[in-house]
C-alpha cells in the first residue's frame, strides 16, 4: 500500500484524524523553507508579492515591520533555521508563516504531485486543489487560536526537532466548553480538558479534518512544520475562478450552468484518456462560454498537479535551433500535458498554463509521445514527424513547453 492509499484508509476517506510515520523521501520538504525565504529575498525590489505570502508574529503580535530585516538576512540551509530564528528574534516567542510556498519553490509542486499521484486529480469526487504552508517558530499556540476552517482539510508533517501537539474539539463539544462557536485567540487551560490531544512526533504526519473540528496546534519548543491544505471550492467559487481566467465577466455567467456536472464529466473523461488528449465532444456540447471556461479551468489545475498558481516558468535558455538536434527532451514527472481537442483548434495545458494552437494531428501526436515516454531524442522527434510538420514548428512547440517549466532539455554527450 502506498502512502496515499494508507492515508486514505487510515482517515476513513479523509474525514477522521490520523497519524502516520513518514517513509518518503522528503529532501525537497527540508529545502523548501529556507529556499522560499531566499527566493523572496531575491524578489525584493522587483516583486513585492512576497508580502502576501509571509507573516511574522512576535509574542503573539503581527510584525510586518520585520519582513525586510528577515529577508535581508535569511538562513541558507535547513540546519541553520533554528539558530537563525533564535538570533533574529532575540530569544522572544516567534512564528514565521510562509503561505503559497509553491509560488516560491517549484520543486515542492513536483513533490506534492508525487504524494497525491494516486488521487488522479480528485479528492472525494472533487477537483484536487492544494496549497503549501510552512510554520517556523517556538510560539506555544499559533496566533490564530482555536478555530475551524471553512473549505479545507490539512496534512501536517512535523520536521522537528521537537514534537508538537494538535488539539481537536468536535463543534458541539467546543460550543459547550467555549460558550459559542467563536474562535478562541488566547485559550484558557480549562478548555483543553475537553479536547482530543494528538501528539505529532518528529517526521510524523498528522491528517487534520480542519473543517470538521475546532483545532489549535501547540509547540513544546522550536519546530518547523509543513502543512498541505486540501481545498474544497463550492460551485460559485469554481465558476468565479474559471471565468476570471477566461476573462469573461462574472455577471455574464449564466446562473443555470451546472458547474458540478461539468467538472465531474471533465475529470471522468480525463481519467479515461491516459494519453492526455481530451476531445471536447466527449465532455459536452456547450452553448455558454463560461461552460468551456470551467473545462479549461479543470485542465489547468490538473496540468499543474492540483496547484492554482502556475508552475514556475524557467528563464534558463533553450538551445538554439542550430544546435538543438543534439538534445534529448523529457517531461518532468509527475507533470502531464493535456490537450483539449476542439473542432478547429486545440488548447494545450502545461504546468497551469494554457496555449491555444491551430489544430494539427502532429501536435496531438507529439504531446502524446511526451506523455508516454521517459525521454526523446530531438532527432527521433524530427524524423518521426518530418512529413507532417516542419522542424521550426516542432522547435517552437518544445521551446514553449520548456518555458512553462514542465519540459526538460539535455544536450547529448558523445564519447
Amino acid at each position: 500500500m502506498n502512502f496515499y492509499q494508507e492515508l486514505q484508509a487510515s482517515t476513513n476517506d479523509f474525514i477522521e484524524p490520523a497519524s502516520l510515520k513518514n517513509q518518503l523521501d522528503i529532501a525537497d520538504v527540508y529545502d523548501a523553507p529556507f529556499r522560499t525565504l531566499l527566493s523572496m529575498a531575491e524578489s525584493r525590489g522587483t516583486d513585492d508579492s512576497y508580502r502576501n505570502s509571509l507573516r511574522i508574529y512576535v509574542n503573539g503580535e503581527s510584525r510586518e515591520d520585520l519582513e525586510e530585516d528577515i529577508l535581508l538576512n535569511p538562513p541558507h540551509s535547513f540546519d541553520e533555521i533554528e539558530e537563525w530564528g533564535r538570533t533574529t528574534f532575540k530569544g522572544q516567542d516567534f512564528l514565521v508563516v510562509m503561505n503559497r510556498v509553491e509560488k516560491w519553490y517549484s520543486p515542492i509542486v513536483k513533490w506534492c504531485g508525487h504524494l497525491f499521484e494516486d488521487a488522479d486529480g480528485q479528492l472525494n469526487d472533487e477537483l484536487l486543489h492544494l496549497e503549501v504552508t510552512y510554520f517556523i517558530g517556538n510560539t506555544t499556540y499559533t496566533p490564530f487560536g482555536i478555530h475551524i476552517d471553512d473549505i479545507s482539510e490539512a496534512l501536517h508533517l512535523n520536521l522537528g526537532p521537537n514534537e508538537r501537539y494538535m488539539y481537536l474539539w468536535e463543534p458541539e463539544t467546543y460550543k459547550k466548553a467555549r460558550g459559542s462557536y467563536e474562535p478562541f485567540i488566547n485559550p484558557s487551560p480549562r478548555i483543553f480538558n475537553h479536547s482530543q490531544k494528538n501528539i505529532i512526533k518528529k517526521d510524523n504526519w498528522f491528517f487534520l479534518p480542519a473543517s470538521k473540528y475546532f483545532h489549535v496546534g501547540e509547540n513544546t519548543d522550536f519546530s518547523i512544520s509543513l502543512a498541505v491544505a486540501m481545498i474544497r471550492l463550492d460551485e460559485h467559487e469554481l465558476l468565479k475562478r474559471a471565468v476570471e481566467l477566461a476573462q469573461i465577466p462574472f455577471e455574464d455567467a449564466s446562473e443555470s450552468i451546472d458547474v458540478k456536472s461539468i467538472m465531474k464529466q471533465t475529470t471522468e473523461v480525463v481519467r479515461n484518456h491516459k494519453n492526455g488528449i481530451i476531445p471536447l465532444t466527449e465532455i459536452g456540447s456547450f452553448n455558454h462560454p463560461a461552460e468551456l471556461a470551467l473545462v479549461q479551468y479543470a485542465l489547468r489545475i490538473r496540468s499543474n498537479l492540483g496547484f492554482r498558481i502556475s508552475a514556475g516558468a524557467t528563464d534558463k535558455a533553450f538551445p538554439e535551433l542550430s544546435v538543438w538536434r543534439e538534445s534529448s527532451i523529457s517531461l518532468h514527472t509527475p507533470f502531464k500535458l493535456f490537450v483539449l481537442e476542439k473542432e478547429q483548434e486545440v488548447d494545450v495545458f502545461a504546468g497551469g498554463h494554457m496555449i491555444s494552437l491551430v489544430k494539427h494531428g502532429a501536435i496531438l501526436n507529439i504531446i502524446e509521445k511526451f506523455n508516454g515516454e521517459c525521454s526523446l531524442s530531438v532527432m527521433e522527434l524530427i524524423e518521426t514527424f518530418l512529413n507532417d510538420i516542419n522542424e521550426d514548428s516542432i522547435y517552437l512547440l518544445c521551446k514553449t513547453l520548456y518555458k512553462c517549466g514542465v519540459l526538460g532539455v539535455k544536450m547529448n554527450e558523445y564519447v
